[in-house]
């Protein structure tokens, strides 16, 4: 039996296929799956959503948005690309809490206290400064008898709460998909 062919499409397909499958592969697609999960917080803090849709818990205690008061939670998310993955950080003190949720007993905060502080900027001062007008402000101390709750408001999917959902699921697939396409046609 003799075989008799044109076989340049099927080396152009192998040198396609060895494209895919070298090492620097997983880390540049580790690098866009890690960009599409920062897009994916960012629309949460947007939209204050959980990776699975469902709406965060609103504000009790003033206006806006929850997490984003001062967007500096928003704004601290990074990632770090790896050879098998990426790491998504948030790395505020009070991320876990968010994240988790979280049930603070009840405490007393701020003993009797005198502050002075500059009218001008706001900011505390020392006693001693060298500020012509200082305001003196005053601050008794407040007792949280019931303590205070904090709602779960997710940011990360986890497995335990149903893995990467369809939300995250679909952006991971698209760019995967787009990333592949891509390599393969060079």
């Amino acid at each position: 039996m003799a075989l008799s062919g044109d076989f340049s499409g099927l080396e152009r397909w192998r040198r396609r296929v060895q494209s895919v499958t070298r090492s620097g592969f997983r880390t540049e697609l580790a690098q866009v799956l890690g960009a599409t999960a920062m897009k994916q917080v960012a629309d949460e803090f947007r939209q204050s959503r959980d990776p699975y849709g469902t709406p965060w818990a609103p504000l009790k205690s003033r206006k806006g948005k929850p997490l984003l008061d001062t967007g500096r939670m928003a704004s601290s998310v990074n990632v770090q690309p790896q050879a098998d993955g990426f790491l998504l950080n948030i790395p505020t003190s009070y991320a876990p809490v968010h994240q988790y949720g979280a049930k603070v007993p009840p405490h007393s905060r701020i003993g009797k206290r005198t502050l002075w502080h500059n009218p001008k900027t706001g900011r505390i001062v020392a006693r001693t400064t060298r500020l012509k007008l200082v305001t003196e402000s005053s601050f008794s101390r407040q007792t949280f008898g019931k303590g205070i709750t904090i709602p779960r408001r997710q940011m990360v999917p986890e497995r335990s709460t149903g893995g990467l959902g369809p939300i995250w699921g679909r952006a991971f697939s698209r760019e995967t998909s787009r990333f592949v396409r891509l390599r393969m046609s060079a």
